[in-house]
């Protein structure tokens, strides 16, 4: 008689199985099982056998270990979709198990070293943001950049801002252009995290994405599930979050300053200085009441005729304005295999993800992973606190806090 394999958790065959796109029915005939049977295993009601543990695993691409590895969180909990009606559910879970897996990692970093939690600014916002106004979000995008010290010019490096405060930064290629970010609070971290989907997206897109989603957590860290998921709720944070990406990128006071002529040219003249599209400058100069409507629309139309609009298409300087990687996890990584107190082989011991999940995670460069080998289990990590840097005392490991002035260095 054949047994089932104890330590099988279904849920992380669930979080393999969606991740890599599989139904039931589809994994079930690769497998040989039924689709009933993939359904027991992930809800633990039946253990597989090892002979199907490694045949799941085999058309998972996953080791067979990850899916008797036990799952540290179930769901990533209210997560701010940019457009929840034309993206499916499916399609969104794919995404959402590799934010718990940003999250699983970051806490076995955390293990060993303890970032700085106390940056966030602190900003006063009526928390009913249906009774919100343009001139709020406007004071509350000032307010912000001062506690955040970047004063009132360009940001040189919006993921290294958003990192400085706390929140570590993930970027994806995932294979769908309705998801461009995605920001959620992992319960196990305690913190926030932020995603972007890079495919076929450009340094200003992506500037804007990390601006969008810093608003949910900055604004709407009070609204519950069912209310963001509410179509109409829904419209309304999107606005707010779109209105303060735009005042927190471009200040109204430089705004109105910089833009003499509300023109395409006079835009693009702007657009390397700010790393804000022609589109995006479009959409602030309507904000600030500097075009009205038909203003608006036949400057959009003239994007359209210039070719800088519509699906495959880019502005001019889109090159210029880089897709700055994020370093907070991958600095700590680095940090604990220098120190010999983490490795590849002892992260992959402890979450057996497979290679590219990692280094797309963490912020690897492809195929960089297996390098980090040096192993140790000799060495302690010393807690940071604020921002003092010191190297530890004999050989002990240090994870920086990576808080430093927002100048744009890295």
């Amino acid at each position: 008689m054949k047994v089932g394999i104890d330590r099988f958790d279904g849920k992380r065959l669930y979080q393999a199985r969606v991740a890599r796109g599989f139904r039931m029915k589809d994994l079930a005939e690769l497998v040989g099982v039924t689709g009933q049977a993939i359904g027991q295993y992930e809800r633990d009601d039946h253990k597989p056998t090892m002979e199907v543990v490694n045949k799941l695993a085999h058309e998972l691409e996953f080791d067979p270990d990850f899916l008797m590895t036990p799952a540290k969180q179930e769901r990533v909990g209210l997560v701010f979709w940019r457009d929840r009606r034309s993206e499916t559910k499916f399609a969104r879970e794919q995404t959402e198990q590799r934010m718990l897996w940003a999250a699983e990692i970051f806490a076995l970093f955390e293990s060993f070293a303890e970032f700085h939690t106390d940056a966030m600014p602190a900003v006063t916002f009526n928390y009913d943001y249906r009774l919100s106004t343009k001139e709020e979000l406007e004071r509350l995008a000032c307010e912000v950049r001062r506690e955040m010290g970047l004063g009132m010019g360009p940001i040189p490096n919006m993921t290294l801002a958003l990192e400085n405060v706390g929140v570590p930064v993930v970027l994806l290629d995932v294979p769908s252009d309705k998801q461009d970010g995605f920001q959620w609070f992992a319960d196990e971290t305690d913190r926030h995290f932020v995603g972007v989907n890079t495919r076929g997206s450009t340094g200003c897109r992506v500037r804007f994405d990390l601006a969008h989603e810093f608003a949910h957590i900055l604004l709407h860290r009070a609204i519950d599930e069912r209310e963001a998921e509410s179509q109409a709720h829904h419209k309304i944070l999107e606005y707010q979050a779109n209105y303060f990406a735009g005042a927190f990128l471009f200040p109204a006071e430089r705004f109105l300053e910089d833009v003499t002529t509300p023109s395409l040219d006079y835009f693009l003249s702007l657009k390397r200085k700010w790393g804000v599209s022609v589109t995006g400058m479009i959409e602030r100069a309507f904000a600030l009441d500097m075009i009205d409507k038909d203003q608006r629309t036949s400057l959009h139309r003239s994007c359209s005729r210039r070719k800088w609009r519509g699906f495959g298409r880019s502005e001019p300087m889109d090159e210029d304005v880089a897709i700055h990687q994020p370093k907070l996890m991958r600095k700590a990584f680095e940090l604990l295999v220098d120190e010999g107190v983490l490795s590849a082989e002892g992260l992959k011991g402890a979450l057996p993800l497979p290679v590219e999940e990692f280094e797309a995670i963490i912020g690897l460069s492809k195929g960089s992973f297996d390098r980090y080998s040096s192993v140790s289990d000799k060495i302690r990590v010393l807690p940071v606190r604020g921002g003092d840097i010191r190297r530890p005392p004999e050989g002990a490991a240090e994870v920086l806090p990576f808080k430093s002035k927002a100048s744009g260095q890295d």
